[in-house]
């Protein structure tokens, strides 16, 4: 156990510290397990950016009669994981609406689109030595 959690311990160390390591992560990710990664990473990227797009046009519109009207900034807390796709998302703007709504209303209907919904998901993609 002390072992396992050492492993554990330097892990989450790395992922937190080293970008290059998360990217590398969820390539590894993908590529051993491309739908379960389009569940949890693509679709989950795509509609927190149709989030973020919804919570800047509202303001947006709220703001158009001010006078002087003020920068719209807005704070987002996720996921290492999801940065870069968010990232992409807002830049590009390639999202999928049709796409969005499916999400949406498997959501509403507590459908979950995740195959191991209230599990944890550990997957060592290292060979063993």
């Amino acid at each position: 156990l002390t072992m396992s959690f050492h492993k554990i311990s330097e892990y989450i160390t790395k992922s937190e510290n080293d970008e290059n390591f998360i990217l590398n992560e969820m390539k590894k990710f993908k590529k051993y397990l491309p739908k379960v990664s389009d569940v949890i990473i693509s679709e989950r990227d795509e509609y927190l950016t149709q989030s973020l797009n919804e919570i800047i046009k509202f303001n947006v519109k709220r703001t158009a009669s001010y006078t002087v009207r003020p920068k719209i900034k807005v704070l987002a807390v996720v996921g290492a994981g999801h940065v870069p796709g968010i990232e992409s998302l807002l830049r590009n703007g390639n999202i999928d609406i049709n796409r969005i709504n499916d999400i949406s209303k498997s959501s509403k209907h507590n459908e979950s689109t995740w195959p191991g919904e209230g599990t944890l998901l550990y997957v060592n993609f290292n060979k063993p030595q």
